[in-house]
C-alpha cells in the first residue's frame, strides 16, 4: 500500500489498482507500447577532482562513458567519474523536477543523508 501525492492510498494487485473502496482495473498494455523510455537522474563522482555531478538521462551506461571519456565539458578534467546515485523515472517531467530539486539547496541535503 503506498500514498499518492494527493494524500489517497492506492495499492495494486494483481493488474488492479484499489483506491480508497474503489476497485479500478488496470489498463491493457498496448503491444507496442510495453517497453517504456526510462529516464534517468543520476549523481557521478571524481575521487580526483573531489567533486559531484548531477545530470539526467535516457541511457546511463552511454552517458557515464561520455563523462569518462571527455565528451562532456564541465567533467572533462578528470576520467575516474564513477556513478554513485541513480533514479530512474517513467515521466521526462519527473525527472528533470528531480534533478532541479537535487541541484537545490534542499536537495543538497538530502543527497548528504543519502550518500
Amino acid at each position: 500500500m503506498s500514498e499518492c501525492r494527493s494524500g489517497v492510498q492506492s495499492a495494486i494487485l494483481g493488474g488492479v489498482r484499489r483506491i480508497g473502496k474503489v476497485a479500478v482495473s488496470a489498463p491493457k498494455a498496448h503491444p507496442s507500447r510495453t517497453e517504456k523510455t526510462m529516464y534517468y537522474i543520476y549523481i557521478i563522482y571524481s575521487k580526483k577532482l573531489n567533486k559531484k555531478y548531477a545530470g539526467i538521462t535516457k541511457n546511463l551506461k552511454k552517458r557515464i562513458y561520455e563523462h569518462n571519456h571527455s565528451k562532456v565539458p564541465f567533467t572533462s578534467k578528470a576520467k575516474d567519474w564513477k556513478l554513485i546515485y541513480y533514479e530512474a523515472f517513467l515521466n521526462k517531467q519527473d525527472a528533470y523536477a528531480e534533478e532541479k530539486f537535487l541541484k537545490s539547496g534542499k536537495g543538497r541535503v538530502r543527497l548528504k543523508y543519502l550518500l
